[in-house]
């Protein structure tokens, strides 16, 4: 299963996932803002793309945690001068075992669930060491 998602990086020391986050009006003197759904820790290495130039290459990065409204990331090659805002898109692949199938034939439909205690194979070229 592939998992495409844009979204748009925050340029922050990665949170905890009930805390709140800082954030540019949190530099000024302002209440930090909350999170409106709390993320949940993830440790994954993965893939992004920024999407400002059609030539960027795919680097890799870590997602911190994730929630179904955002994710917390930490970019690997970035350098100094470089624009970091903007459109990002994260490739994430899972791979596990399916368990708890139920099928609807009125609607052709499986539901499944899936144990991520296989070990995830990672291409030539893979983030993690």
């Amino acid at each position: 299963m592939k998992l495409n998602q844009k979204a748009r990086p925050r340029m922050t020391e990665p949170s905890r996932s009930q805390e709140p986050f800082e954030d540019a009006s949190t530099q000024r003197g302002a209440a930090p803002r909350r999170r409106a759904v709390p993320r949940q820790p993830a440790d994954w290495f993965e893939f992004y793309k920024l999407d400002d130039t059609d030539n960027e290459p795919v680097r890799c990065c870590r997602v911190l945690d994730i929630s179904p409204m955002s994710a917390g990331l930490e970019l690997f090659a970035t350098t100094s001068d470089e624009n970091l805002n903007g459109l990002i898109t994260v490739t994430v692949e899972l791979h596990g075992n399916t368990g708890n199938v139920i099928l609807d034939g009125e609607t052709h439909t499986a539901r499944v669930g899936i144990d991520f205690d296989v070990p995830s194979p990672k291409p030539s070229g893979s983030c993690a060491a």
